[in-house]
Formats: structure tokens, C-alpha cells, sequence
């Protein structure tokens, strides 16, 4: 009998180390294949590496297609339009006026000598006769004004010449130098341009003919 209670109590003993013992393993052999487990090195530089070895994306400047072309326009147009604006303002004066070959006295008052000038297109005539008149001038004599006129059947140009009231000379008493620079000059504009046809000029004054 006391041998049944011995083994009995072995067993019981027994069953209880063997409780403990299974109770006691698991977190240590947790802990023994955590410890001999090597590290997992994918892991640790999946979530340390991103930062600092992928490079990172600069942004890429965009040009939108109206930016882009209307900014050459804008410009390009303050440029395009003095250029058009002096191209047309030159071939306006270019075909309003038309040049002629007008004839002053030299210095020595005995030779006519030409000259080229540009004048208007719409009364050539009359404005080559006003500039061959403005290069003579003396203080005692002045013109206030002329008037032309061509026969148009015997292409005979009349210059009606105004002295002016207050002038102290009349054209009967300019000299011989004085005649040619005036009359004269005046005499060769007319007859040495083709393009008029003029024949012969005469001298009027308010009407009455120049006798010289």
C-alpha cells in the first residue's frame, strides 16, 4: 500500500515538472530562434535606404503653347511697326515729289550752273521757279510773290513778278549780274527741263511786260 502512494506521488510530482517545463519552453525557444535567426537586411533597407538612395524628381518647367508663342509676338510687334511706318511714310514722299534741275549764278556772276532739287509733284513748275527765286536776294530789292503761266499751244511761259512796295529798287534798275541771277536763272529753270516743253519765258510785271 505505501508502495502506491510512493509512486503516486512520484507521478503527480513528475506530471507537474513536466507542466512547468513545457510551460517555460516556448518563450525560450522563441527567444533562441530570434537570437540565432540572422537580421533580415532586406527589411531594414527597405524602410531606412528610399530617402536617401533614390534621388529625387527635379521638377521639369513646363511652356504652355500660347505662352510660348505669344510672347515672340509681343515682341516682335513694337519692331514690325516703325519699320512699316517708315517704309510707307518714305515711298508716300517718294511719289508726291519729282525731281527737277533748277540754275543759280556762279561766283564770278557770269555763268548759270545747275543744280538738283526735289519738289512737289502736284505744281513741279511753279515750285522749281519759287526756288530758283529764294537763292537770289538783296536788301534793297524784294518780291512779294509770282504767278506762271505756259501757253499751251506755243509753250511760251509767262512769269508775272510782284517787287514789293516797300522795295527801294525796281527791276528796271538791277544790273546786268542782278538780271542774270534773277531773269536769267529763272529763264534757264524753265527751258532747260524736257519734261515741260517750254519754248521761250517772258517777264511781266502785275501784267505789264518787263523791258530790260
Amino acid at each position: 500500500m505505501k508502495f502506491y502512494k510512493v509512486s503516486l506521488i512520484v507521478l503527480l510530482a513528475g506530471s507537474l515538472c513536466l507542466g512547468i517545463s513545457s510551460c517555460d519552453t516556448p518563450p525560450s525557444e522563441e527567444g533562441d530562434r530570434t537570437r540565432s535567426s540572422p537580421p533580415n537586411s532586406t527589411a531594414a533597407n527597405s524602410t531606412i535606404q528610399p530617402a536617401a538612395s533614390v534621388p529625387r524628381a527635379m521638377p521639369t518647367p513646363t511652356t504652355s503653347p500660347s505662352s510660348a508663342t505669344s510672347t515672340p509676338a509681343a515682341r516682335s510687334q513694337p519692331l514690325n511697326a516703325p519699320a512699316k511706318t517708315v517704309a510707307a511714310t518714305t515711298t508716300a514722299q517718294t511719289q508726291n515729289t519729282v525731281p527737277v534741275t533748277i540754275y543759280k549764278v556762279d561766283g564770278q556772276c557770269q555763268n548759270l550752273v545747275p543744280q538738283k532739287v526735289t519738289v512737289s509733284a502736284q505744281k513741279p513748275l511753279e515750285a522749281a521757279v519759287s526756288k530758283t527765286l529764294a537763292q537770289w536776294d538783296t536788301a534793297d530789292f524784294s518780291l512779294t510773290g509770282y504767278r506762271v503761266s505756259v501757253d499751251p499751244d506755243s509753250r511760251v511761259a509767262t512769269v508775272d513778278l510782284r517787287v514789293s512796295p516797300s522795295s527801294k529798287r525796281q527791276l528796271e534798275s538791277l544790273s546786268s549780274c542782278e538780271q542774270l541771277a534773277l531773269l536769267g536763272a529763272v529763264n534757264k529753270t524753265l527751258t532747260a527741263n524736257p519734261q515741260w516743253k517750254i519754248e521761250s519765258v517772258r517777264f511781266t510785271e502785275q501784267g505789264e511786260e518787263v523791258v530790260l
